[in-house]
């Protein structure tokens, strides 16, 4: 309980402002927190082990937004959900609905999901058909919720509206270091998931504290490189894992106001230890002190831009016909499930019908305020992505965000592709012939072409300059 209240104490200092030397307001902000706990249990999404529905809520699911407007009238609005990730048509629709109903620029919605592994399915992508098991009839409940969770999306965005009032945002920086790099390279040259104490790691939290005129905490935006996979796929309740407990935690301390998770480029990060609530919530804390603990920081001012663009990422050539075909025709013992069976048969749908994709999209966005870029990469970013571009734009003014506006897939570094295993979807034995690991579970018929790093590095370095 000291703990708690002298976080609380913590917290609501770093937010306070009741000195003379204190920035007068030079924006207006609101936010906003809807619940997006499904109200009743349908398929979770993270794992493909489960078998069956939830059985339950451990911590209710949120989304939050926040709306910050700078001196010029330009608003920028943040939405952070938790959910595994948006997928490409839930979020092209909830950016159209936010730009004919709030008069926004398409680049003025961000939208950052959490990354638990204990929500809810939603369709797309991962595939519905290869990760599930499901189609359009079997996963009707998941078609359902997406469109309820649209609305609730909508909702929270009109109600940050609506909070506007005159505030400041000040950012500062602080470290965790519960987020271990789990690409362990094993005796025989294959890359397993474990945790791996030597693989690069990115500790940095930023933080935004933003509070109104009279010094009242409105919001708190935090980041971190790290998965939302404390808790793995024997859990059958809905939680927000570690991510959940630090928000909670956060808003306690702040007297309620919305703290948004932005998630980091954690791709190949994974929290250590892992396998209990016990520990996503011990994770969760070591965040919130961080936060509360973060130094008061410099002020946010306008003016404010941005920027949003879509390029594609070349796969490698399509699988052969025969291949798939193969494949698709695997005896599988009854009570098995063969992942690659459901990938292949699916791949041959699209061969037939001309659909086979070829590359897949990747958003890359860019906002500025003031002197501070904010650089959001669609997918699942590994943490190469971050301490790159923190590198080559400026890490004293640079804040990167991973799983933005929608996750295609992962987005494996050039290092990491070359490596092979889960995060680049490609091992020795097929090499880049078939899908394997992520690449399949998201429906992608192979792994990426060499070469994406530097394409995508070419467009952030595009959008980024003044």
């Amino acid at each position: 309980m000291r703990i708690l209240i002298g976080l609380a104490l913590l917290g609501l200092l770093g937010c306070a402002s009741t000195s003379s030397d204190d920035p007068a307001p030079t924006l207006r902000a609101g936010a906003s927190k809807v619940k997006i706990t499904p109200d009743h249990p349908g398929w979770m999404t993270g794992y493909g082990n489960r078998n069956h529905i939830a059985d339950g809520v451990k911590t209710d699911l949120w989304v939050r937004a926040l709306v910050l407007e700078g001196p010029a009238g330009k608003r920028l609005v943040l939405v952070t959900a938790d959910l595994l990730g948006f997928p490409p048509k839930l979020s092209q629709s909830i950016r159209k609905e936010a730009v004919d109903r709030f008069g926004l620029d398409p680049a003025d919605l961000m939208l950052v999901a959490s990354h638990t592994h204990g929500g809810p399915a939603i369709p797309e992508r991962p595939s519905m058909e290869i990760f599930h098991g499901l189609d359009e009839k079997t996963g009707q409940d998941v078609y359902e919720y997406a469109d309820w969770l649209e609305d609730r999306v909508l909702e929270a965005i009109s109600k940050a509206m609506v909070a506007r009032k005159p505030a400041t945002a000040m950012l500062t920086h602080a470290e965790a270091h519960f987020g271990m790099n789990r690409r362990f390279r094993n005796p025989n040259g294959s890359y397993a998931i474990k945790d791996n104490p030597e693989g690069l790691v990115d500790p940095d939290v930023l933080i935004v504290r933003v509070a109104s005129d009279l010094g009242t905490p409105v919001a708190t935006v935090y980041t971190y490189a790290c998965h939302g996979t404390t808790l793995g796929g024997d859990i059958y309740q809905y939680h927000g894992d570690w991510i959940g407990y630090a928000s909670d935690e956060i808003e306690k301390a702040s007297g309620g106001a919305p703290a948004l998770f932005a998630t980091g480029c954690g791709a190949d990060l994974n929290p250590s230890p892992r396998g209990k609530f016990e520990m996503a919530e011990a994770h969760g804390h070591a965040m919130a002190a961080a936060v509360a603990g973060a130094p008061p920081g410099t002020p946010l001012a306008g003016p404010f831009t941005s920027v949003l663009s879509t390029i594609d990422l070349p796969l490698a050539p399509p699988p052969e016909r025969e291949l798939l075909q193969k494949l698709a025709a695997e005896e599988v013992p009854p009570g098995k499930v063969s992942y690659r069976k459901r990938h292949a048969t699916e791949m041959l749908k699209l061969l037939d019908a001309g659909k086979l994709p070829r590359a897949v999209p990747l958003p890359i966005q860019v906002w500025r305020l003031g002197d501070e870029k904010v650089v959001a990469f669609g997918g699942e970013t590994c943490v190469e992505y971050a301490l790159r571009t923190k590198k080559e734009l400026g890490a004293l003014h640079t804040w990167v965000i991973g799983y933005a506006n929608m996750v295609p897939c992962y987005i494996p570094s050039e290092k990491v592709l070359s490596e092979s295993g889960y995060e680049p979807g490609w091992e020795p034995g097929t090499k880049d012939t078939i899908a394997t690991g992520s690449m399949m579970f998201y429906g992608w018929p192979v792994p990426f072409a060499p070469g994406i790093e530097a394409r995508i590095m070419s467009e952030v370095e595009r959008l980024a300059k003044d």
